[in-house]
């Protein structure tokens, strides 16, 4: 079974209303479907930076986490310095990334990065699975400052 449906329904149970950045062609782009279905928006941006930066803006007005999104590699790291500003600004940010997962092969090189070490500086906790009990802990840390 595919995680993306049950990412999809967390999400929206813990009160994503909208998403922004730039999807892939791969499960970015099944996860914005998914959403969509529970009548979650999404609002493409012309810089990953820029979607981490507004779903702050975004979750300040909602009382909610805001929730941004970019694929694996060159569009995790462009979103990397919208994530550090929010992290310095102590804005509450869900950022979502596709990625290699621990299993994967290490022979698969495209758009490879070590998303967990870029974003370890910059972020208060960082999962690299959509398991039942990280995605609420996840989002948990999101609402706490």
């Amino acid at each position: 079974m595919s995680d993306v449906p049950f990412l999809a329904r967390e999400l929206v149970r813990l009160g994503t209303k909208s998403v922004f950045g730039i999807p892939g062609e791969g499960a970015s782009l099944l996860l914005l479907d998914e959403l969509e279905k529970r009548g979650c928006a999404f609002h493409l941006v012309s810089h990953e930076a820029a979607g981490a930066l507004a779903a702050a803006g975004f979750g300040r007005i909602a009382g909610a986490p805001g929730v941004s999104l970019s694929i694996k590699g060159p569009g995790f790291s462009n979103m990397l310095s919208g994530i550090a500003s929010n992290w310095l600004d102590r804005n509450s940010v869900f950022s979502l990334s596709e990625s290699y997962g621990p299993g994967s092969s290490p022979h698969r090189q495209h758009k490879r990065l070590d998303h967990a070490t870029m974003a370890g500086p910059v972020v208060k906790a960082y999962g690299d699975n959509v398991s039942p009990e990280l995605l609420p802990r996840l989002w948990d840390l999101c609402l706490n400052e």
